[in-house]
């Protein structure tokens, strides 16, 4: 039997371990997986290359929402509001997140 892979080697951050995008796509990858911590992690480093990346922003408030961390969550989706005010996706986030703080 062959063992489940845990890590992800993902070719495209190998060779462009500066792209946001790439880093963002695993960071989703890893949430899927409930790797919260590695997903935590490439978020971070989109933040990192791009402190103004929306999908970073967003995708790690999904992460911290995922593990009950709501005012970090909280505090992601205010930052993708104050960038872009319009973004449906984190005012909804919003929502539930206050729903469930108060």
């Amino acid at each position: 039997m062959i063992p489940a892979r845990t890590d992800i080697e993902n070719p495209q951050v190998l060779y462009d371990p500066g792209s946001c995008r790439n880093h963002a796509n695993r960071g989703l990858t890893y949430r899927v997986m409930k790797k919260f911590d590695r997903s935590i992690g490439d978020y971070d480093k989109v933040l990192q290359l791009d402190p103004s990346h929306l999908d970073g922003y967003f995708g790690r408030a999904q992460t911290y929402y995922e593990m009950r961390l709501l005012t970090r969550a909280l505090a992601d989706c205010e930052q993708v509001l104050q960038i872009e005010p319009r973004h449906r996706p984190a005012r909804e986030l919003v929502k539930c997140i206050r729903r469930e703080i108060f």
